[in-house]
């Protein structure tokens, strides 16, 4: 990516981000926009000058058809491939496993051995992009949203907490005889 491709890119990848922690229900819209943000300037402090990235333009006979956003030496000897976009126009023709290699050659030439990516829950075409060309699962993380805090539990107190910690032995220190 040269500097005049850059000032565009940032813009769409921060939305594209901040729409996947929304679906993935990992942060609200509001809180992921900052997160998109922050991470955008964070990591990316020189813009496409930044050391140990390497941002690239896809292309396919001589056309732009996407971008990705590889950062290197994340951890010992591995890239971290942070973006990966092929326009919607020019997907299903091979062009998400042809990027795919050519992040691996990247990231071999800067003599890192290992790729490693996150996918968004609910990003079925990615997930299955990355089991298409060999990337295997090596952590994936669950959560849940515990806002309301006690409230939840509270609503088992007819009973079903009571219950739940007679089964299992389990008693939390927050727990006290008040709870029922």
């Amino acid at each position: 990516m040269t500097a005049a491709e850059y000032p565009a890119w940032p813009a769409a990848g921060e939305q594209r981000y901040l729409a996947d922690m929304a679906r993935a229900g990992s942060h609200t819209p509001e809180q992921a926009g900052k997160k998109a943000e922050e991470d955008y300037r964070t990591l990316l402090p020189q813009g496409v000058a930044t050391p140990d990235n390497t941002l690239l333009v896809l292309p396919a006979d001589g056309e732009p058809i996407g971008n990705g956003w590889l950062r290197h030496g994340h951890l010992p000897e591995v890239t971290y491939g942070y973006s990966l976009v092929v326009d919607p126009q020019f997907r299903g023709r091979g062009h998400g496993r042809s990027a795919r290699a050519i992040g691996e050659q990247v990231t071999w030439d800067v003599g890192d051995r290992v790729v490693r990516c996150n996918v968004f829950g609910g990003n079925e075409v990615a997930m299955s992009l990355c089991t298409a060309v060999g990337y295997r699962v090596v952590e994936e993380t669950r959560s849940r949203d515990l806002a309301a805090g006690v409230d939840g539990c509270h609503r088992l107190r007819g009973g079903g907490l009571a219950r739940a910690r007679r089964r299992s032995g389990f008693c939390p220190a927050w727990w006290s005889s008040s709870h029922g």
